[in-house]
């Protein structure tokens, strides 16, 4: 820095002087240049020599030049009435640092957060050293408002989804409790056949027992004289998943177990035998019993049969379909929809199915329901369709595309075929 001469104030190799812009009181060392140094409260260049003070800047004692000390009063003219008015002058208000202002009232240095000024070293007197102070990052009021719904909101989400997860939680386990306190109580006659039942060393022997069809009867009775869809739920095979089928189904009126009476289990039981079912290396054991509602016309009950335990296969004893045929022929959905059937090779090549070097035939039934008739096609280069549909009456379950054609409704397209039986 340039040396300068020391001002009538200095004092032992110190000056005081004050500054141009807010006339705050600054004591420097005599040889600092004072167009060099910034005013540690207004952030203004202190400038010119060290004893000077432009026209009109405020003195050492903080007041304008001209002006009359502290406590006495001057005359000026009113602009108004053109009288002389005494006035008393206000002293000065003390102007904060720039660091302790709000920072919408600051001027920015370069980086944006930060001021620097200068001052005296306290651990050496003859030194003066640059004072870097972080600017406050003060928020608008706009940013608090914002902030502050950001936090509410977030703790309102926080708190459903905390409330809806316990919710889920405790349904989840009321709804188990209420399946297995209901298989639980199966009355002690029927599980008393069930134990009787059981095949000795753990394995099924092919012929059906006598005491197998007293239980699969007892457990068919049971369930029809049980009194509404949840008290049939505990003689069901998996009821935790055939009691949400079990509701929907029942709450359509077409849907009852009317036609069966006690009577007619008892008395008119013309067929039961034992099935097995083999996909692969797994093997599944399903007990049919037919019964004759009509003349000539039959209803037939299926049990799956485990080691332990004999139950209804409650879908394939009702006719149980995800989507009523009627529905899904008036008003075809637009993807494929599963339906357990029986199929057989069939002729009919009509419409969009009519040539037959393209497509297979199958007529598409449900047993007791002669409403249930229709026709379904695979191409005849989908090997893998036509090495399951082989040439015989099966019974399956089938996703099946319907036409939107209304002329030819009763024509549906096989997707795949979910099952090679009715069983799941």
């Amino acid at each position: 820095m340039s040396e300068e001469s020391p001002s009538e104030n200095t004092e032992a190799g110190w000056i005081i002087t004050a500054c141009r812009s807010c006339g705050r009181e600054i004591k420097l060392r005599a040889s600092v240049s004072l167009s060099e140094l910034a005013c540690p409260y207004c952030s203004e260049m202190l400038g010119g020599g060290a004893g000077d003070a432009a026209e009109g800047a405020p003195d050492p004692a903080g007041r304008t030049a001209g002006a009359p000390p502290p406590g006495e009063t001057w005359e000026t003219p009113d602009p108004a009435t053109g009288k002389h008015v005494r006035r008393s002058p206000s002293a000065p208000k003390p102007e904060e640092p720039e660091w302790d202002r709000d920072p919408d009232e600051v001027t920015e240095t370069e980086d944006g957060d930060t001021t620097d000024f200068l001052e005296v070293d306290p651990d050496d007197p003859n030194a003066v050293r640059i004072r870097r102070v972080r600017r406050k990052q003060t928020l608008t009021r706009g940013q608090k408002i914002a902030r502050g719904i950001g936090l509410v909101g977030g703790g309102i989400v926080a708190i459903a989804c905390l409330t809806l997860i316990v919710i889920a939680l405790a349904r989840g386990t009321g709804t188990v409790s209420r399946d297995i306190r209901k298989i639980a109580e199966l009355p002690d006659e029927v599980k008393e056949l069930i134990a009787a039942a059981k095949p000795e060393g753990g394995k099924i022997p092919e012929v059906l027992t006598e005491a197998e069809t007293k239980a699969a009867l007892k457990i068919i009775l049971g369930y029809l004289e049980a009194d509404g869809w949840e008290a049939k739920v505990p003689y069901v095979y998996q009821p935790e998943r055939a009691r949400a089928r079990m509701e929907r189904w029942y709450s359509r009126a077409e849907n009852s177990d009317a036609p069966i009476k006690k009577r007619n289990v008892e008395l008119k039981a013309r067929v039961a035998r034992r099935a097995k079912v083999v996909e692969g290396e797994n093997e599944r054991f399903i007990i049919k019993i037919a019964f004759e509602t009509l003349p000539g016309l039959y209803k037939i009950f299926a049990l799956r049969q485990t080691p332990d335990d004999i139950k209804l296969h409650w879908e394939s004893s009702v006719g149980y379909q995800r989507m009523p045929l009627k529905e899904f022929l008036q008003n075809p959905p637009p993807g494929p929809v599963p339906f357990r059937a029986l199929l057989k090779p069939a002729g009919y090549f009509a419409f969009d199915y009519s040539d037959s070097s393209k497509y297979r035939c199958f007529q598409i039934t449900y047993p007791g329901d002669i409403d249930f008739n229709l026709y379904g096609y695979i191409e005849r280069g989908d090997d893998q369709l036509n090495q399951t549909l082989n040439n015989a009456l099966m019974s399956y379950v089938v996703s099946l595309q319907a036409t939107p054609d209304e002329g030819s409704r009763k024509q549906v397209r096989i997707v795949d075929v979910l099952e090679e039986s009715w069983f799941e």
